[in-house]
This record gives C-alpha cells, sequence and structure tokens, in this order.
C-alpha cells in the first residue's frame, strides 16, 4: 500500500505541475527525465561496481555494500536530471503557450509520463536496497502456484501488481527498448537485464527478508559449466542447443518424480537442455552468522536466443552442494547431494566450518537458447564463449559423478606442492604503477624502481595483471631496495605453512616477545616489513627504521590471520647480514620452524 501511495504521489505530483505549467515546459520536462533515466541507467553498472569494490563489510559504512546498486542508480538519476534542468532553464527563458485547455491537457500528459519514468527508476532503486521481498507493500514476484513448477519464480502479469502501477516495468522496458533502438549501444541493457523489474525484486527474495543481497565480484568465482542434453549419439556438441524433452533431464536420484520448469512469465519450458554452473562461495561471501545462504531468486542465467535478439532470464531449478554434516565419522568427507528449488522459502545453505562453500546451480535452459551471463546476488560472471567443459546426454552420468567426486567437476584444491615458508627474495609479490605509490616512498634508477620506505595497501583490481597490460616496465614497481650489505628473507607465516604463527607452537608463545629469524651463528632479526593478501587487498609496509617488534604489534594495525581462511597470505620481511646463514624462526624463545639445509644468503638482490 505504502508503494502504491508513493507511486501514485509521484505522478499525480508531477501531473499536477506541469498542468498548470503548460506542455511546452512539460515537454522539456519529459525530455530532460528521459535523458537523466539513460543517463543514469548507464552509469550504474560501472558505478554499482565500484561502490561494492570499495565498500567495507563491517562497521558503519557496511550499509554501502549493502546499498550500492540502489545508489549508483538513485543518485545519478537526482544529479543528472538537476543539472539538465538548470541547464535548459538557462538556454530556454521563454515559456511558449497555445490553446489553454489543450496547453493544460499536454502539460498533465507530459508531467504523468515524466511521474511514471521518475516513480519507476526510484522504485528499481528501492528494489536494490537490502529489504524484504514485500517491502512497502509491493512484491511483484512470487513463488509459483502450478503444480509441477513448485518453488520457481513467477511475476506478475500485467502492469498491476495489486492496486500498485508497475512504473518500474514500464520503465524497464521503455528504456531497455531505447537501448536496442534510439539509444543502442554495444551492450544494450535489454540484453543483459531482460525483465529488470521483476529480477530486481526477485534478488530480494531472501533468507527471512534480511540475508544478503549483494556480492563483491571477489566474493565468488565460478569454476566452470557444463550442459546435460546436448551431447548427441555420436557424442558431439549440438551447437544449436536445441535439447530434448526438458523432464527426464531434470531428474535424478535422490529426488522423487521430475519437477516441472518455466519461465518467468509462467511459461512451461517444454524441450531444452540443463546448464549447471559450479560457483565457489569464497569466505567474504558469509553472512554475519558465519554462513553462506542462497535461494532461488539470488541467482539468475541470461540466456540469448541463437536467431534473434532476444533474451530471457531464468532462475535455477536445483543446486549440487554438500549434505549436512552432523553426522559425520572424523576425518569422513561430506557427501554431496542434488536438493530442489521445489516449494516456497527454499534456501541453501553451507555446512561445517570450511572456509569455502562448492555450490552448482542448475537450470532449465529453452530450446535455441545459449547462456552469455550468470548473476550471483547482483553481480555478473560473463559466460565464456565457446563450449561447455562438459557434456552429458543424461542426468544419470551427472549423479554418478556427484556421487564419485562430489559434483561433475571436484572442488578445485590448491597445488599439492609443499610450501617453502623461507625465501630470500625482494619481490613484493604483486606489481603498482609509479605514480600510484601514495604512501610509499620509492627510489628510481636507471628506469628501475624500489620500495624504500612506507606503507599502504591496494584493492586487487588495482595491482599486477591487466592493470599492467601496456605499461612500461619503467613505470612498474614490484621490489623493495636493498643495500649491498644485506639481503632481504621473507618468512610465510600464514595459516596453511609450516612456519605458521598459527600453529600450536606460535598460539603457545608470548604474543609480547619479538618475532625473529635466526642465523647460524646466533645472530637474530626482527622483521622490518610485511606483505600481506586475501581476496580482496593486498597491503604492505617496509620501514627499516621502524622494525615490528611483536605478534602485538601486526594485530594492533589490523593484520590478523584465521584458519577459517584460505584466502589469506602474510609474509614478514627480514633484512639480513649478506653472506649469513639462517636457520630458524622464532617467536622470543619459543621455535616455530627450523630450516631443514641453514638458508645461504651469499647472493646480491638486485
Amino acid at each position: 500500500m505504502l508503494m502504491a501511495l508513493f507511486v501514485y504521489g509521484i505522478i499525480g505530483l508531477c501531473g499536477y505541475i506541469w498542468l498548470t505549467r503548460g506542455f511546452f515546459s512539460a515537454l522539456i520536462h519529459l525530455v530532460c527525465t528521459v535523458a537523466a533515466g539513460a543517463i543514469a541507467l548507464s552509469l550504474w553498472e560501472p558505478l554499482g561496481y565500484l561502490l561494492l569494490a570499495n565498500s567495507p563489510d563491517r562497521g558503519f559504512f557496511v550499509f554501502l555494500r549493502d546499498s550500492a546498486w540502489a545508489i549508483a542508480l538513485g543518485v545519478p538519476f537526482i544529479v543528472v536530471l538537476v543539472l539538465l534542468r538548470l541547464a535548459t532553464n538557462k538556454l530556454l527563458i521563454f515559456n511558449a503557450q497555445g490553446d489553454k485547455v489543450g496547453d493544460a491537457i499536454g502539460g498533465a500528459v507530459c508531467g504523468a509520463a515524466s511521474g511514471v519514468l521518475t516513480a519507476g527508476i526510484f522504485m528499481l532503486a528501492i528494489g536494490m536496497l537490502r529489504a524484504p521481498a514485500d517491502a512497502l507493500g509491493y512484491a511483484p514476484v512470487s513463488y509459483s502456484t502450478q503444480a509441477t513448477a513448485r518453488g520457481a519464480i513467477e511475476t506478475t502479469p500485467g502492469l498491476f501488481s495489486g492496486a500498485t502501477l508497475r512504473a518500474d516495468k514500464l520503465t524497464a522496458n521503455f528504456y531497455g527498448y531505447l537501448s536496442r533502438t534510439t539509444f543502442r549501444t554495444a551492450e544494450p541493457l535489454a540484453r543483459w537485464h531482460p525483465d529488470m523489474a521483476a529480477t530486481v525484486a526477485a534478488n530480494r527474495m531472501t533468507y527471512e527478508g534480511k540475508s544478503r543481497n549483494t556480492l563483491k565480484k571477489t566474493d565468488f568465482r565460478v569454476n566452470n559449466w557444463y550442459t546435460i542434453g546436448l551431447r548427441r549419439d555420436d557424442g558431439s556438441f549440438d551447437r544449436s542447443y536445441t535439447g530434448k524433452p526438458i523432464a527426464p533431464l531434470l531428474a535424478d536420484q535422490w529426488n522423487g518424480p521430475s519437477q516441472g520448469a518455466i519461465e518467468l512469465n509462467g511459461e512451461r519450458i517444454t524441450n531444452g537442455y540443463v546448464a549447471g554452473f559450479q560457483v565457489q562461495l569464497l569466505p567474504t561471501s558469509r553472512e554475519k552468522v558465519g554462513s553462506v545462504l542462497v535461494g532461488a531468486g539470488q541467482v539468475r542465467l541470461v540466456v540469448e536466443s541463437l536467431t534473434d535478439e532476444d533474451t530471457l532470464p531464468l532462475f535455477p531449478v536445483a543446486t549440487v552442494t554438500a549434505m549436512d554434516v552432523t553426522n559425520l565419522e572424523p576425518g569422513q568427507e561430506p557427501a554431496y547431494a542434488r536438493f530442489r528449488f521445489d516449494g516456497n522459502d527454499v534456501f541453501l545453505s553451507s555446512v561445517g566450518g570450511a572456509s569455502e562453500t562448492l555450490m552448482t546451480f542448475e537450470f532449465a535452459v529453452p530450446s535455441g537458447y545459449r547462456p552469455i551471463g550468470l548473476y550471483v546476488k547482483g553481480t555478473r560472471w560473463d559466460v565464456p564463449a565457446g563450449d561447455p567443459a562438459k557434456n552429458m546426454a543424461l542426468p544419470a552420468e551427472r549423479d554418478a559423478d556427484i556421487v564419485a567426486k562430489g559434483g561433475v567437476f571436484p572442488a578445485p584444491t590448491e597445488a599439492a606442492a609443499a610450501i617453502d615458508p623461507v625465501v630470500a627474495s625482494n619481490l613484493m609479490g604483486f606489481t603498482i604503477q609509479s605514480g600510484s605509490e601514495r604512501g610509499l616512498t620509492v627510489f628510481t634508477d636507471g628506469g628501475n624502481n624500489w620500495v624504500r620506505d612506507g606503507e599502504e595497501a591496494y584493492r586487487r583490481d588495482q595491482v599486477g595483471g591487466r592493470n599492467m597490460a601496456g605499461v612500461d616496465r619503467s613505470l612498474q614497481i614490484q621490489r623493495f631496495e636493498v643495500s649491498p650489505d644485506t639481503v632481504l628473507v621473507k618468512v610465510n607465516v600464514s595459516a596453511n605453512s609450516p612456519a605458521s604463527i598459527l600453529s600450536e607452537a606460535a598460539l603457545s608463545a608470548d604474543p609480547s616477545q619479538p618475532l625473529l629469524l635466526v642465523d647460524t651463528n646466533g645472530v637474530t632479526y626482527t622483521p622490518v616489513g610485511y606483505v600481506y593478501s586475501d581476496s580482496e587487498r593486498y597491503k604492505l609496509r617496509y620501514t627499516l627504521g621502524r622494525p615490528i617488534r611483536s605478534l602485538q604489534e601486526l594485530t594492533q594495525s589490523g593484520i590478523t590471520l584465521s584458519t577459517s581462511r584460505s584466502d589469506q597470505k602474510l609474509e614478514l620481511i627480514f633484512r639480513v647480514t649478506f653472506g649469513a646463514r639462517v636457520r630458524a624462526f622464532q617467536i622470543g624463545g619459543t621455535p616455530i620452524y627450523e630450516l631443514p639445509e641453514p638458508l645461504a644468503l651469499d647472493t646480491h638482490q638486485k
């Protein structure tokens, strides 16, 4: 009811204001509103991802993470509309008036149209907030009541949801149409966000209306994808994506009769194939309670027709994930199974205390459509061109893989090679570009750059990799400065390292005692810095005149490790005399790691 009052209030107010000002002024405002909406929607995704990447996961400003998409749409719309109105008021000083009745009617119509677009933009923005699915009494999507499609997401048909005009649907459809015609772009809104108003609302169908509906790009990764029903009898892949009758492909060995599948508009999918995407949800994707919670409305697949530009949003019919682990024997691995979204409010949760959660989402895809994008809690992963990693003819093949390997693709594991915890190196472990050193002092000589002093933090998307492509080597910073009479030694003290500060020996040591690297002559060295990294950031410190005195100092500077987080890495940096031979790492007098053979530091570092 509140949403209906909001929508009709905006439309009525705009209609009345511009009725009194006449058709010409109302038409100018309508043009400004159309332009502001188009600009806001073009900025929406880039700005949304930027806000998400820079939002904290705890503290007062955590609201930025939960409202990033709403802010990225609503704020640019307001700002651009105000600027356009100021500009047109300066340029078009005089009004044009015609017949009073016609002028008033034209003004009211243009004003009401502006009101619909304005209300629609704000309805979309409000729909992106972390709020219950029926916030303000408006719920344009619901669980299907069809007997063969229980638990599927279905949108309200028509232009009304109860008493509320679906201005969000009108607005999204209007700009979607323009994105393929008058305002056509290389990546049109209609391609990536079909039925935008409904999918925005579906993403808000969270556990008890309170769990997260946003994820950062660094909170998950998609490992691979597969299909069922596109393998021909000769073993080749059906690139026409024709598929087969869908019902038999949705069967599995854990559930009863095969489920049905529908599109968002309620139309049954009778022929097609199953597409499965293995998603690895990282530690930062967890809720406050420590688990991952995902519902059917929070994951969607966008598929595109091979014959025209039509795209469809699809929601998962099932998920392959770990079963309950409460009854496992010590050392026993959790079993995996396929769980259907076959009822209202079905939410799948991570089990146990593993730092990462593996979930494979399966979708029923209509014939002739190919996946192009997977959205997980609002964040998109582009499906790569080419064939899927695996193609199966029948669901029994998938079931056999789940039983034998815990999924069609085994869970990715770290390289089995043992970690060498103590190495001689002055490499930072990542690269930054000259000009972005900020809190670091950099020494440059002969086209080379070295970090001389300071401390700084960087997001992962600000360093290395693609960001350095095409950057001249003379502009790259990737080493610490070393004097000729010293050598830098890095000690990996991460949770999975033999020299871990989370080991039993380290935890039993006094945290106020110094961190020491010991050579064969009994000379000790304290760390002059560190390099820390996790799934979101890098942080480094290199302060020769201000050594790190203890574990307590590390903690006070915000560096803490957890055995539940496999994404964390911490290397302590020691400045050791050239020619020395390092034999051990310890905390005060407590040995933490003894090298199998002393490390000879007889090579100068550049």
